[in-house]
C-alpha cells in the first residue's frame, strides 16, 4: 500500500512483522512513517533506542521529548531522557531530568552519584552538599559516594562536614591512605593544630604516617607543614637522599626554621656533605644554640673539612660562651679529633693528653683518648709514640680487642711481619675465648667494638702482604661465606683477588657494592680492576660517575681525595687533589694530600712548593714542618732543611728531627759534629733508665743470658739480645703474672725511645765505621739500616758509595735508581750516577798469559801460554754478561810436546736480591790434532746466612791440566765446594770450606782449608796480612802399569795426586790509594802489591810477588 493511502494499522503491523524477522532497517522506515502520520507512542519508542544505538543522540531527543510531554512522571522516560543529555555533554538538561528522576526514584544511587558529579562540575556545590548529607544519612552508604560528597564540601569550604563524611569511610576502611592523607589535608587547611598533632600521633603509632603523607606530598608539593613531616619522617628512617630532597624543596619555598636546619644539617651529614651541613649549623648560632651543641657540631665539621681557621675560632667561641660544655671529657675529645682531622696534630695530642691524666673518666672514653692519640701519632709519621701508646691501653685493657687490632694494623703498615703475628695470634685466642664463654669473655667496650674484624680475616691479610695472596684468597672466600654479609668483608676479598690476578672474580664482587653509593672506595677498587683488565671504556665511565657523585660538596671531594690515597691511585691523586686545592685552598687537609701526593709520584719539587704554602699559611701545622725539612733534605737543599727543623723549640725536638739534623750534618761532611747528635740522643740510654726505676720501685730484672759460640761468631754484638729488648717484644708484653705486669709498666712508657734510639745507635754505628774507613762492616750496618727501617735516601747514597768503594757496581747503579724514583737529589749525585753508568758500559779487553808449573816429580809439568779477547757488559741492573775467547798453547817444559787449541765461556751472574748471588756459566775447551774437546760448566750461590755469615756453595767442570798427558786423556775435574766467611769483627775476617773433587778417572779429592785475615791499616794506605792453612787428600795415588807413549803409566794418574798433603800460606796486601775520598765513587786510582810465602808438608817454601 502507499504512504499517502495507507491505513495506520497496516503501517504497525507492518513494522512488527519486519523487528520480529530481524530486518530493523525495513521496520524503522514504516516506524518513521507511522510516527509521522500517528504520533505513535510505540513508533516514537522503537525509533529512540533505534538511534541511540546508533548514536544518533539527537534524532533521539526528537521522538523522546513529546513521549516525556504525554507522560511526565514517567520514571522511564525521564532516566533516559537524562543519560541522552549527559551524554551529549548537555549537562544543566542532564540535571534537570536527573533531579525531577530522583524525586520519583531516590533509591537510585547511581544516578545519585551522577547528579553528584554534575553539581561538582556545574559548581553547584549546595546542590551536591544536600545530597551529601541525604548519602551520609544511609543505614549502609556507597563510600565512593561518601568521598565525592567530602570533596564538594571541601570545595564549598564546609571542612567540619568533610571530615564528618572522611571519617565515615575510615570506620568502614581504617587504612585507606587516599581518606587518610584527604582527611589530614582538610585538618591542615582547617587550622585545627590539635587534633591534626592527635592525628599525627595515631597514624605513627600505626605505622601508617610516611603513607599519608607521601599522599599528602603528591596533593600538594608546596603545603610546608607536609613538608617538614616527611623530611623528618625519611631522617629517622636513615632515607637521607629523600630527606634531603625535601629540605631542598622547604630551603627553596624559604622555609628556614631552626628545626628545618637542623634537620637538613643532620641529613647533609648523613650523605658526607660536610661543607653544607657546617653551613646550616652556622645558621644557627645566633638565637638557636642556647647549649652550646650546634657551635660544638661546628668545630667538628670544620675539622673534618680541614678548616683548621674556622675551627679554631669556633672552639675559641665555645669556649667562651660555654665553659661547662668546652671542659667535658666528652667534649674534649670531640675537639681532639676535629682537631687532629684539621692536621693541628700538636694541639689535639693535648687535649687526648688532658683526658688519660684525668681520673674521672669513664673506660670508653679513655679507651676512646687511648685510640685517637695513638692515630695521632701514627698520621703523623711517628710509629714508636703509636704503637707505645696502644701498648699502654693494652696493658690497663688486656681484653680489649680493639686495641689488638690496632696493634696489628700497625705492624703491618710497618710491615713487621713476625710482629703481626703475634698480635694476631692474641686477638685470635681472645676470640675463641668469646665463642667458648660467651660475650663476657673478652670486653669490647663501646662501639670501639666494631672495629674488630673477624681474626680470619686479618690473617688473610697478613698471608696476602706476605706474597701469599692464593692461600689469602682461600681463606678469604671461606670466611665471607660464614659471616653476614658486609661491605666491608666484601671489599676486602675482591682486593685479595685482585692482587692475586683474579680480575674477573674481582670484579663479580666489587661491581655490586660499586653500585650502591655511598663511600667512594668501592667505585675506586672497581676503577683499579677496570684498569687491570685494560677495560678502558668502562674505566672512563665509571670515573665520570665518581667525580659527578662527589662534585656536590668540599665533604665528598675530600671523601674521595682519601679513598684515592688508601686506594694507592696516585696519578689520579695528584690531579683531582691540585684542582681541589685551589678551589678549597682553606683546607689544610685537602693541600696536605695534594704534597702528599706529589712526593708519592716522585716529584718533589711541586712537592716542596706545596709544603712550602702549607707551612706559612698554617704554621703550627706540625706534619707539614716535617715533611718538607725531609724534602729539602733530600733535594740537597741542606742550610733550608735545617732552617725548618730549627722551627721545632729545641726542649720539644722530636726524634726524627733530631736524626735530620744529624743526616744534615753528616751530609755537609760536619762528621764530627753530626756524631756527637747521634751521641746527645742516645744519653742517657733506655737501659740505664729501666734499670733506675727497678731499683727504684724493688722489681728484679731478668737476668741477661751469655751468647753461645755460634751467636758470637755470626751475630754483630749490636745486634744480639739484651734484656731490654726482651721486655720490648710483642711476646713480654702479653706476658700475663704480676711480675710481667710490673716489668711491663716499667719497659712500655719507654717503648718510643728504645726504638729510637735503637735505630739511631745503629745509624750512628754505621758512620763511625766510614769514619774509621771500615767498609765492610759499614756496609753490613747500612745493610741492615735499610732492611729494618723505611728507605732512606741519604743511607742509600753512603752505601751505594760502599758498593763503588768494593767494586760492586750492580747494587750501586741499583741505589741510585731508588734515589731517583723517590725523588731525591744530593750533591753528587748526578756525577756518581754518571760515573757508574760509565763504568757499567760494555767493556772489551785484550789479554795475553803465560803460566809454567814444574815439579812434584813429575806430575806438574806443563807451561801455557795464551792470548784472549773478553766482553763484560751487564743487560740490566745486578746483572752482568762474560764472554772470554783464548788461544790456548800448551807444551811439555822439558820436551817438544805441544798442543793447540781454543777456549770459549759465557757466564752470567744475577743478583736476586741483597741476600743472594747466583752465578752461572758453560763453555768448551777444544783442542787440535784430534784432541778431545770438553765442556766446561759453572755454578754458584751466595747468600747471606746473618748479619756476619756469608755461604758460599758452587760446582765447576773444566779441564785438568797439570800434564800434557792429562789434557791428551781428557782427564776432567769436577768440583763440589761449599764455603763460609764469617766477619768477626770490624777488622778481622775468617772463613774456611770442604771442596770434594772427582776426577773422570775414577779418582777423587777432598779437601778443606781455613783461613783468616786481619786489617793492619785502612785507607788510603791499606795494609792486610791473610794466613790460610789448606789440606787436601786424594784417594788413589801414582799408579803403575805399561809406559804409555805419554810418559804415563797405563793405571798412572797423569796429574799432582796430594795425599795428606798440608800447607801454610802467608800473605801481605797492600793498597794505596791516591785519592782521600772515603767513597771514592769516581774513576779508581791505586797500585797494589802483594807477597806471600807458602810452606808445606813436604818441606817445600815458596814466595810469590
Amino acid at each position: 500500500a502507499r504512504e499517502n493511502q495507507a491505513d495506520s494499522a497496516i503501517l504497525l503491523k507492518t513494522a512488527q512483522t519486519y523487528d520480529k524477522s530481524g530486518l530493523e532497517s525495513q521496520a524503522v522506515e514504516y516506524w518513521q512513517r507511522l510516527a509521522h502520520i500517528s504520533k505513535s507512542a510505540e513508533a516514537k519508542e522503537r525509533l529512540t533506542a533505534y538511534y541511540l544505538k546508533g548514536g544518533k543522540a539527537e534524532d533521539a531527543l526528537a521522538h523522546l521529548l513529546p513521549l516525556v510531554e504525554k507522560e511526565p512522571s514517567s520514571p522511564r522516560l525521564l532516566k533516559r531522557l537524562g543519560q541522552i543529555y549527559a551524554s551529549l555533554a548537555r549537562l544543566p538538561e542532564a540535571l534537570a531530568y536527573f533531579e525531577r528522576y530522583i524525586s520519583l526514584k531516590p533509591e537510585d544511587k547511581e544516578v545519585l552519584r551522577q547528579v553528584i558529579d554534575i553539581h561538582a562540575v556545574l559548581g553547584n556545590t549546595p546542590g551536591g552538599m544536600a545530597l551529601g548529607r541525604s548519602l551520609r544519612l544511609e543505614p549502609l552508604p556507597d563510600l565512593e559516594n561518601l568521598a565525592r560528597g567530602a570533596a564538594l564540601y571541601e570545595a564549598r569550604g564546609e571542612l567540619r562536614e568533610a571530615i564528618a563524611l572522611y571519617d565515615q569511610i575510615l570506620a568502614v576502611t581504617p587504612d585507606d591512605p587516599e581518606i587518610l592523607a584527604k582527611r589530614a589535608k582538610v585538618l591542615l587547611a582547617n587550622g585545627n593544630e590539635d587534633e591534626a598533632s592527635a592525628m599525627w600521633g595515631h597514624l605513627a603509632r600505626r605505622e601508617k604516617l610516611l603513607e599519608v603523607l607521601e599522599v599528602l606530598f603528591r596533593m600538594e608539593p608546596g603545603n610546608t607543614t607536609v613538608l617538614k613531616k616527611l623530611a623528618g619522617m625519611y631522617l629517622d628512617r636513615g632515607e637521607l637522599a629523600k630527606s634531603l630532597e625535601i629540605f631542598a624543596r622547604l630551603e627553596a619555598l624559604g622555609v628556614r626554621t631552626p628545626e628545618v636546619l637542623a634537620g637538613q644539617a643532620l641529613a647533609c651529614e648523613g650523605l658526607g656533605r660536610s661543607a653544607k651541613a657546617l653551613a646550616l649549623y652556622e645558621q644557627l648560632l645566633d638565637g638557636a644554640d642556647a647549649t652550646g651543641g650546634f657551635r660544638l657540631r661546628c668545630v667538628q665539621l670544620a675539622g673534618g673539612l680541614g678548616l683548621l681557621r674556622k675551627t679554631q675560632s669556633h672552639l675559641a667561641r665555645l669556649q667562651e660562651k660555654f665553659p661547662e660544655l668546652y671542659a667535658s671529657p666528652q667534649t674534649q675529645l670531640r675537639i681532639a679529633k676535629a682537631l687532629n682531622a684539621a692536621a693541628a696534630q700538636g694541639a689535639a695530642r693535648e687535649y687526648y693528653t688532658g683526658i688519660l691524666a684525668q681520673d674521672q673518666v669513664g673506660d670508653e672514653l679513655t679507651m676512646a683518648a687511648f685510640l685517637g692519640l695513638s692515630e695521632n701519632y701514627r698520621q703523623n709519621g711517628l710509629p714508636y709514640e703509636a704503637e707505645q701508646v696502644l701498648r699502654q691501653a693494652y696493658l690497663r685493657y688486656p681484653r680489649d680487642g680493639a686495641v689488638l687490632g690496632r696493634l696489628f694494623a700497625l705492624a703491618l703498615q710497618e710491615k713487621h711481619f713476625a710482629e703481626a703475628w703475634v698480635w694476631l695470634e692474641r686477638l685470635a685466642q681472645q676470640d675463641s675465648n668469646v665463642a667458648r664463654q660467651g660475650a663476657g669473655a673478652a670486653r669490647m667496650i663501646g662501639p670501639l667494638a666494631q672495629e674488630v674484624s673477624d681474626p680470619r680475616l686479618l690473617w688473610a691479610r697478613l698471608l696476602a702482604a706476605e706474597g701469599a695472596t692464593g692461600d689469602a684468597v682461600k681463606l678469604a672466600r671461606q670466611v665471607v661465606r660464614e659471616l653476614p654479609e658486609t661491605t666491608e668483608n666484601k671489599l676486602l676479598l675482591a682486593r685479595l683477588l685482585l692482587a692475586d690476578g683474579q680480575y674477573g672474580a674481582a670484579a663479580e664482587v666489587a661491581g655490586p657494592v660499586s653500585g650502591q653509593g655511598g663511600k667512594p672506595e668501592a667505585g675506586l677498587l672497581l676503577l683499579r680492576i677496570y684498569r687491570a683488565q685494560g677495560k678502558s671504556g668502562a674505566e672512563k665511565a665509571l670515573v665520570q660517575r665518581i667525580l659527578t657523585e662527589s662534585a656536590h660538596d668540599q665533604g665528598l671531594v675530600l671523601d674521595l681525595l682519601q679513598a684515592m690515597a688508601e686506594e694507592g691511585l696516585i696519578a689520579e691523586l695528584c690531579e683531582r687533589a691540585d684542582l681541589a686545592g685551589r678551589q678549597y685552598p682553606e683546607s689544610v687537609a685537602i693541600r696536605s694530600l695534594a704534597a702528599s701526593a706529589r712526593e708519592a709520584n716522585g716529584e718533589v719539587g711541586p712537592a716542596i712548593e706545596l709544603w712550602q704554602g702549607i707551612v706559612r699559611d698554617f704554621p703550627e701545622q706540625e706534619f707539614a714542618v716535617v715533611r718538607l725539612a725531609h724534602l729539602l733534605f733530600h733535594h740537597g737543599r741542606f742550610a733550608e732543611a735545617r732552617a725548618v727543623a730549627e722551627r721545632f723549640p729545641q726542649g720539644t725536638l722530636r726524634p726524627d728531627m733530631i736524626l735530620l739534623k744529624a743526616r744534615i750534618l753528616w751530609a755537609e761532611h760536619e762528621w764530627e759534629k753530626s756524631v756527637a747528635m747521634y751521641d746527645g740522643f742516645l744519653q742517657p740510654s733506655v737501659a740505664d733508665s729501666i734499670a733506675v726505676l727497678a731499683r727504684e720501685r724493688k722489681v728484679p730484672l731478668p737476668q741477661p743470658e751469655e751468647p753461645g759460640v755460634w751467636t758470637r761468631l755470626t751475630v754483630a754484638e749490636s745486634a744480639r739480645q739484651t734484656v731490654i729488648d726482651g721486655l720490648m717484644t710483642p711476646t713480654a708484653v702479653l706476658e700475663p703474672g704480676e711480675r710481667a705486669m710490673a716489668l711491663n709498666r716499667m719497659a712500655v712508657p719507654f717503648y718510643a725511645q728504645y726504638r729510637w734510639q735503637k735505630q739511631l745507635a745503629l745509624e750512628k754505628t754505621a758512620r763511625q765505621a766510614v769514619i774509621r774507613r771500615e767498609y765492610l762492616a759499614a756496609a753490613n750496618y747500612f745493610k741492615k739500616l735499610l732492611r729494618e727501617y723505611p728507605a732512606e735516601a741519604s743511607l742509600q747514597f753512603d752505601l751505594a758509595g760502599i758498593y763503588s768503594r768494593f767494586g760492586q757496581l750492580g747494587h750501586e747503579a741499583a741505589l741510585y735508581e731508588d734515589i731517583r724514583a723517590a725523588g731525591g737529589e744530593f750533591p753528587g749525585l748526578t756525577e756518581a750516577r754518571e760515573r757508574n753508568e760509565l763504568k757499567r758500559q760494555p767493556r772489551v779487553a785484550l789479554g795475553y798469559g803465560y803460566l809454567r808449573e814444574e815439579g812434584r816429580e813429575g806430575y806438574k809439568a806443563i807451561r801455557k801460554s795464551w792470548e784472549g779477547a773478553s766482553l763484560q757488559y751487564s743487560p740490566y741492573l745486578q746483572h752482568d754478561v762474560a764472554v772470554d775467547l783464548a788461544r790456548l798453547d800448551y807444551q811439555d817444559p822439558g820436551g817438544t810436546g805441544k798442543i793447540r787449541g781454543n777456549r770459549a765461556f759465557v757466564s752470567y751472574a744475577a743478583n736476586i736480591n741483597e741476600q743472594l748471588l747466583l752465578r752461572g756459566g758453560a763453555g768448551a775447551e777444544l783442542l787440535e790434532n784430534s784432541q778431545p774437546d770438553t765442556a766446561l760448566v759453572e755454578l754458584a750461590a751466595e747468600g747471606r746466612l746473618g748479619d756476619r755469615l756469608t755461604g758460599i756453595l758452587s760446582y765447576g767442570r773444566d779441564v785438568k791440566h797439570d800434564t800434557l798427558a792429562s789434557l791428551g786423556r781428557n782427564i776432567v775435574q769436577q768440583d763440589y765446594r761449599a764455603d763460609l766467611v764469617v766477619d768477626m769483627v770490624p777488622s778481622v775476617q775468617a772463613g774456611g770450606g770442604y771442596l770434594y773433587t772427582d776426577f773422570s778417572d775414577n779418582n777423587t779429592m777432598k779437601g778443606y782449608d781455613v783461613w783468616a785475615a786481619y786489617l793492619l791499616f785502612l785507607d788510603p794506605a791499606f795494609l792486610k796480612f791473610c794466613y790460610t792453612y789448606d789440606f787436601k787428600d786424594t784417594v788413589s795415588g801414582r799408579g803403575d802399569g805399561v809406559l804409555l807413549a805419554d810418559g804415563f803409566g797405563a793405571s798412572d794418574h797423569p796429574y799432582w795426586t796430594p795425599m795428606n798433603y798440608w800447607q801454610n800460606r802467608f800473605s801481605l796486601y797492600f793498597r794505596h790509594q791516591l785519592s782521600d775520598d772515603q767513597f771514592r765513587r769516581g774513576v779508581p786510582r791505586y797500585y797494589d802489591l802483594e807477597y806471600a810465602v807458602v810452606y808445606d808438608e813436604m818441606g817445600y817454601a815458596m814466595q810469590t810477588w
